[in-house]
């Protein structure tokens, strides 16, 4: 006689439990991708803000009596010092464009008596005495000043800090909720079906097997919650990439992310699903091994 072996499936997608699963996925990828997204970009940004900046200076010639005779001594003096690689003098214009994020288009009709600015980029890895350079420029041009931007540079790296390990922290605390439901999830499909999981041991069934089962489930409800996530942040991308935009500024380009920033992304998806299914077997396992 030739036996034929049945599986027997447990209803488990039926369990209401179940149901909030995939959304729990799904905010968890959302989430991920988003706060993983802003950081490589913060971080991008950092790299190219510390790239521009630190090899630029800015002379300042404050207005005033001879402010020509001044500012064309101070440009002589800057175009003289070795280790200067690039000097160029603000038009007005360009300056008042500096103001405008903070005065507006009112920048060229006030008619203020605005300093003029000399951007002056050094040569990479010139070791630039700024000490002895200011010294100089105040005898050629007094009242003349140096930015070397190192002030702004560093409140803006140890912001650019914390967000980012905000931005772990975020990470971290989604990727646990979500954890958390998977296992609330397997254990209360393990208590509702606990009479066909014993009927299935009774006829000799493996851990192994009833395992698999709850698994499988898991994986299903993973992957279409980490599609609605992807899908989400597709959605959002667009308009991030264009607000993006508005951190350019002169001489500093926009941030944006590189291919293989954009391949990290695509594995958070993968990563959540693949993360699901070893929370689902370990709980699985540690609860039968608890049974009778």
């Amino acid at each position: 006689m030739i036996r034929r072996r049945v599986p027997v499936e447990l209803p488990f997608s039926g369990d209401p439990s179940t149901r909030f699963l995939p959304g729990v996925i799904a905010l968890m990828v959302f989430l991920t991708a988003l706060a993983l997204a802003g950081t490589m970009l913060l971080e991008r940004a950092v790299a190219d803000w510390r790239q521009s900046l630190t090899t630029r200076v800015t002379v300042e010639v404050p207005p005033g009596p001879k402010l020509d005779e001044r500012l064309a001594a101070a440009e002589a003096m800057l175009r003289a010092t070795p280790g200067l690689l690039q000097v160029r003098l603000l038009t007005e214009d360009e300056v008042a464009e500096l103001l405008r994020p903070w005065l507006g288009d009112a920048a060229q009709r006030l008619d203020l008596p605005l300093p003029r600015l000399i951007d002056a980029t050094l040569v990479a890895g010139g070791g630039l005495d700024l000490a002895g350079l200011r010294r100089r420029l105040e005898a050629a041009s007094p009242g003349a000043a140096i930015d070397d931007h190192r002030d702004w540079l560093s409140g803006l790296v140890v912001l650019a800090r914390g967000l980012e390990w905000l931005s772990v922290a975020v990470i971290v605390l989604v990727g646990a909720s979500a954890m958390a439901a998977i296992v609330f999830v397997v254990r209360s499909g393990l208590a509702i079906h606990r009479g066909v999981v014993e009927f299935l041991h009774l006829i000799g069934a493996q851990d192994g097997y009833i395992g698999r089962q709850f698994e499988r489930q898991i994986l299903r409800l993973g992957l279409r919650g980490a599609g609605l996530g992807l899908a989400g942040v597709v959605i959002v991308a667009a308009p991030v990439a264009f607000l993006a935009q508005a951190l350019e500024g002169p001489g500093v380009r926009a941030p944006g992310l590189e291919a293989w920033h954009l391949a990290v992304i695509g594995l958070v998806p993968l990563a959540a699903v693949l993360a699901a299914g070893v929370t689902a077997r370990l709980t699985v396992r540690r609860a039968l091994a608890r049974l009778p």
